[in-house]
């Protein structure tokens, strides 16, 4: 029994050991970590934003208000929304409207999603959908959640690392932080504390917040295999690991998450 417990016992500190040391890893690159921007506004590739829909996420007027206020040069994004019934619809449109007029940037186009794939989940049907129809001039393709707040230069911080060719994909993470206390978003907040570290250390990206060159997208075939999938962003570092491309965590882009969960 006493070989047993001191077993038990080196195993358990062994990976507390591991644990902290992640920990601290990620606390040091959340500080230290700043953004590389380049001035030259030409470096940049031109980039489509994908968003799939299915009900209003509270401030998502003010989501599409900052995804179209970007301080970047060649962008547009593109929302796939459930259907003309969803809560969302007008919410979009209203956006659409005041997007309206823009030559290159901040362009927000909508449809309505047209087939419900029985293979995959809703989000990989709507994904499927919008990136099957893009133009050919488009190097970045960029999915994101109906409920992220994103700053003027989020896009930028997120196509940056791009600009390397070794790096096929980018992400950054969300970190829930709600305003209100109930057992939903306790749980929630608890589960993202859990997952967050490890998926930046083994570089595990997040669909919500995620950026593939286009050139990546094409030669994996991934467009096909999200109509084979349950989530759009499981299949990304294998798929880009086969191709000798990096998957990069961008630490600046930890995402403040307020909604409650009831």
């Amino acid at each position: 029994m006493a070989t047993f417990s001191l077993i038990l016992f080196i195993v358990l500190a062994v990976m507390a050991t591991y644990q902290a040391a992640f920990v601290v890893w990620f606390c040091r690159v959340l500080i230290c970590s700043k953004p590389n921007l380049p001035d030259d506004e030409t470096v940049w590739p031109k980039v489509a934003i994908l968003m799939s829909l299915r009900g209003a996420d509270p401030q998502l007027s003010e989501t599409l208000r900052r995804m179209t206020n970007q301080e970047y040069p060649q962008y547009f994004l593109r929302v796939i929304v459930d259907s003309r019934d969803d809560p969302s619809w007008p919410v979009v449109e209203q956006a659409v409207n005041q997007s309206a007029g823009r030559l290159e940037s901040g362009q927000i186009e909508m449809e309505a999603l047209v087939e419900r794939l029985p293979t995959c989940g809703l989000q990989c049907s709507a994904f499927v959908q919008a990136a099957s129809q893009l133009p050919a001039d488009v190097d970045v393709v960029i999915t994101v959640d109906g409920d992220l707040m994103p700053h003027s230069r989020w896009l930028k911080e997120l196509v940056a690392p791009l600009l390397d060719p070794s790096v096929g994909a980018t992400f950054g993470n969300r970190w829930f932080m709600p305003r209100q206390i109930s057992w939903g978003s306790l749980v929630r907040y608890l589960w993202n504390v859990g997952a967050v570290v490890p998926m930046c250390v083994f570089g595990i990206p997040w669909g919500g917040c995620l950026a593939i060159r286009r050139s990546a997208l094409d030669q994996t075939g991934l467009v096909e295999k999200w109509g084979r999938s349950i989530v759009h962003d499981a299949l990304v570092k294998s798929l880009l690991g086969e191709l000798g491309l990096k998957v990069r965590f961008v630490p600046s882009l930890m995402m403040a998450i307020r909604e409650h969960c009831d």
